[in-house]
């Protein structure tokens, strides 16, 4: 699955006001109602069954919603895109050449993988 979030920056000079807009708008009442009414496409879970949600959309949400749940989130520690990126290429130079068993391939992108991931601090 792929999607956006909501965050707050670090810099955010009205944090209890952000929070509280974060929360209105993450609500189930608003992303089945004037989220979903105002084209946004919601997240929370009860528009996705909501029946007015589903009319205005020609039944999107629930006939997509076991896709949605079976959807694999991808891992967010930093390094990962990267490793997706860089993994991406490899699969794609390797179909374009053609290139026999994908043993090697396959070594190559577990490499990619063991060095996106994070190490402790301190660690070498």
């Amino acid at each position: 699955m792929g999607g956006t979030g909501y965050a707050i920056s670090t810099r955010c000079q009205h944090l209890e006001v952000a929070l509280d807009y974060g929360r209105f708008v993450a609500s189930g009442d608003v992303q089945r109602g004037l989220y979903s009414q105002s084209g946004g496409q919601p997240g929370h879970r009860a528009a996705w069954l909501d029946p007015a949600t589903n009319a205005a959309s020609n039944n999107f949400f629930a006939d997509t919603l076991e896709t949605l749940d079976h959807s694999y989130l991808r891992p967010r520690y930093h390094g990962y895109m990267h490793f997706q990126e860089t993994a991406w290429y490899a699969v794609h130079d390797w179909l374009k050449a053609d290139d026999g068993p994908p043993d090697g391939l396959l070594e190559h992108i577990d490499i990619l993988y063991r060095q996106s991931l994070p190490t402790p601090q301190g660690a070498a």
